[in-house]
């Protein structure tokens, strides 16, 4: 299961925001937060290529707001006016959300990208990633389709981006200098992430201050932060929730990547930026964090009806759990 968290990855140079948790939600197929509300399953073929792209709530943009920096983030179409607001307001997580803008917009590898993926070439760069590859057929609809979300992802991602100057030491470091300045400055959310990655906070601390700030961006990485241990084999690793260790921590890892898309997040792709990011930098392009679970998720198999309803209702668990604040459902026992 290592393996297989290391090539979710290391897939996408995106993973390094910190915002590392995959996939969510589309349309009529949203999950709710009630445990066995699913009226129904997707199949495991591949859907929800239809177009257009990029309307309805992403061309929304409401007002910034100090207290939603999270609806703000996720509507902003100038991300670079938005981390200038954001900076204004470090008690409500301002430094947190600024850092996210910027790491996004700054990242190296955006810059080495083509001016537009080509469906006919044969470059990695070009390519989609290998689920797409393996189950869609080249010069069909369907992938001439995932070429059109692919362009217009780019085509998005650089409009939210187009005043952001260039990091001058490099994203990573501006991003994590970003964090640490917030933390000073008493932001609640740089705490979380910087905290940890800066080594001022433990793995514990961390996840009961995500769990409490009930912040979708906050909680995207949930997947990641959850307390593990090496598992007896000595190969792979278990995870913790809700009383025991779990075995089956492929199954946990996608339930805990969907939950921040109960907590605001939009988890489609035409207004999700984590998503047009896994799209244009690894060619994992699906309409929404769902499809993703379920076509591309930790196991690196495609899910049946079965297992994704088992993964909902896991998510619901997991939700269910952070609304209530429910800390020792993710903290194990002390022995």
């Amino acid at each position: 299961m290592q393996k297989q968290l290391a090539l979710s990855v290391g897939v996408i140079s995106l993973a390094v925001l910190g915002w590392v948790a995959w996939y969510a939600t589309k349309g009529d197929l949203r999950p709710t937060a009630q445990a066995g509300a699913e009226a129904s399953t997707p199949s495991t073929t591949m859907k929800n290529h239809a177009f257009p792209y990029f309307e309805s709530e992403a061309d929304y943009q409401p007002a910034f707001s100090a207290d939603n920096l999270a609806a703000s983030y996720k509507n902003a179409k100038n991300l670079y006016e938005f981390e200038q607001e954001a900076l204004k307001h470090p008690k409500e997580g301002g430094y947190f959300y600024a850092s996210l803008a910027a790491l996004a917009c700054q990242a190296e590898d955006m810059a080495k990208l083509p001016t537009q993926f080509n469906a006919e070439s044969n470059e990695a760069s070009h390519l989609p990633d290998k689920y797409i590859q393996n189950h869609v057929a080249r010069g069909s609809a369907e992938w001439n389709a995932i070429y059109s979300m692919r362009n217009a992802s780019m085509q998005r991602y650089k409009e939210k981006c187009k005043n952001f100057p260039p990091a001058k030491r490099g994203a990573m470091r501006e991003y994590l200098e970003r964090l640490d300045q917030g933390m000073r400055l008493g932001d609640p959310l740089a705490l979380i992430d910087g905290g940890r990655q800066l080594g001022k906070i433990g793995a514990e601390e961390a996840l009961k201050l995500k769990i409490a700030s009930q912040d979708p961006e906050a909680l995207r990485n949930l997947s990641l932060a959850m307390i593990s241990k090496e598992n007896s084999d000595g190969q792979s690793s278990v995870a913790y929730f809700d009383g025991r260790w779990w075995s089956d921590d492929a199954k946990l890892f996608d339930a805990a990547s969907l939950a921040y898309c109960e907590f605001g997040a939009s988890c489609k792709i035409e207004s999700d930026l984590r998503l047009m990011g896994d799209c244009i930098l690894g060619g994992s392009c699906y309409a929404s964090k769902i499809e993703t679970v379920r076509l591309a998720g930790a196991s690196g198999e495609p899910l049946t009806p079965e297992e994704m309803k088992e993964v909902l209702e896991l998510r619901d668990r997991i939700v269910k759990a952070i609304r209530n604040k429910d800390m020792a459902a993710f903290i194990p026992p002390k022995q």
